[in-house]
């Protein structure tokens, strides 16, 4: 692995987990460390919705769809793209 990869895998292993279902103004954007905790605020909720899909996949745009409800204040696509070890991304369709 690249050291600058590992750098921030540490620093984002080191953060503290955000439930999934706690309220999102608990976490301040300007705050320190406050963008990264919604970035991990909104992994884990991703992660969550996955995990209860029957195909434990959803296509790119519809779970951008969610993006309110949910409350993820940070850009869907590229948090996917910024977590490969979380989250597997196929380019292939199923159209």
């Amino acid at each position: 692995m690249e050291g600058g990869y590992r750098e921030k895998l540490k620093n984002w292993q080191r953060l503290p987990y955000l439930k999934s279902y706690d309220r999102k103004d608990i976490v301040k954007v300007c705050s320190c460390g406050g963008v990264e905790w919604f970035e991990k605020r909104a992994v884990g909720i991703i992660h969550e919705f996955l995990s209860l899909t029957v195909e434990k996949m959803v296509e790119v745009d519809k779970l951008a769809h969610f993006r309110k409800d949910f409350a993820i204040e940070v850009n869907v696509c590229e948090l996917l793209l910024k977590h490969p070890g979380i989250f597997y991304i196929s380019t292939k369709g199923s159209t």
